[in-house]
């Protein structure tokens, strides 16, 4: 009887294990193909550039949760929408950016001190200003897009409201 009550205890964590922690596919998401996206500036991968996309059909527009996802060190990451891999089908804009935050080490409580190191030019920073768009069709695909440096020259902190680091 121990053995029947032992064997039926880990049938049920079973089923909640395997079956409690999947993600629920959202009302309405269209299917999502997978998709890598690589990085590169001046010819080299980009590690730590943070990748978001926008899809352009504006009636697909509630789906542009895809989320940011962070480049390994060969400039590679691959996209997700609502928990799933991949993106749905159609133009999506690619906004990429890389930035560390630079924050005196006997500040702790405060941000008006903190500096930035951006890596990325301003204009891939969002969707209405980056050039970045790719196509996603049916079947697996892989885009390398180029990116170009930061330019302080261009930069205007009134607009971001980020002290550069000196």
């Amino acid at each position: 009887m121990k053995i029947r009550y032992t064997f039926l205890a880990i049938l049920l964590l079973m089923g909640c294990f395997l079956g409690c922690n999947q993600v629920k596919r959202p009302n309405g998401l269209p299917e999502t193909f997978p998709v890598t996206i690589t990085i590169m500036q001046d010819g080299v991968p980009l590690e730590g550039a943070i990748v978001r996309t926008a899809v352009e059909n504006t009636a697909l527009a509630q789906w542009n949760g895809a989320g940011a996802r962070i480049t390994n060190a060969s400039g590679k990451t691959e996209m997700y929408s609502y928990g799933f891999k991949g993106l749905i089908a159609g133009e999506h804009k690619i906004v990429v950016n890389k930035e560390i935050c630079h924050r005196p080490p006997d500040v702790t409580d405060t941000v008006m001190y903190d500096e930035y190191e951006f890596f990325v030019d301003q204009k891939f920073w969002s969707a209405n200003t980056t050039p970045l768009t790719i196509d996603v069709q049916s079947g697996t695909k892989a885009f390398t897009l180029d990116v170009e440096p930061f330019d302080p020259k261009t930069y205007d902190v009134r607009k971001f409201g980020k002290k550069l680091k000196k």
